[in-house]
């Protein structure tokens, strides 16, 4: 099950920033050598980036690709380290927490507005928060999770 959803997850991430790639590219292409600018590539490749972000920032948690101070954490105690792990994972499940649930307050206070070029709703875009929010929660509750399995087996 958790696999399917990292794969999924994924691959989603990665049709994103190839999608954002095209779409950049086209752009450029038709900008200066047509001379036909794309009027809505520019927003549209925001917006994809903003989604490969909340997507990928679950991923990057789940493979421990988050920028951290590991020189410094190294040399801390196997006990310390642990304490360090959860004060860590119990931050971003907070913050992630907070992502989420002031994405669905956005969403719900821009579901009349529409984006200037490609005019969706603002809401659309807004869903990238709740998404990215409960993503990176629910890899911050594995973490806690297997970093609590993984003292009791070693203590056992």
């Amino acid at each position: 099950m958790l696999s399917k959803y990292v794969k999924v997850v994924g691959v989603l991430t990665g049709m994103c920033l190839l999608l954002m790639f095209v779409i950049v590219t086209v752009a450029v292409i038709a900008r200066y050598v047509f001379s036909s600018p794309i009027f809505w590539a520019g927003e549209f490749s925001r917006y994809l980036m903003f989604y490969m972000v909340m997507l990928g920032s679950g991923l990057a948690i789940r493979d421990d690709k988050h920028p951290s101070l590991t020189f410094i954490i190294e040399r801390f105690p196997q006990r310390l380290k642990r304490v360090w792990t959860y004060v860590v994972y119990f931050s971003v499940l907070f913050v992630s927490v907070i992502i989420l649930w002031q994405g669905f307050i956005m969403m719900s206070k821009s579901t009349f507005l529409r984006t200037p070029a490609l005019r969706i709703p603002f809401s659309w875009v807004y869903a990238g928060l709740p998404i990215g929010g409960a993503l990176i929660s629910l890899e911050a509750v594995l973490k806690v999770a297997y970093t609590y399995l993984s003292s009791r087996r070693k203590s056992s």
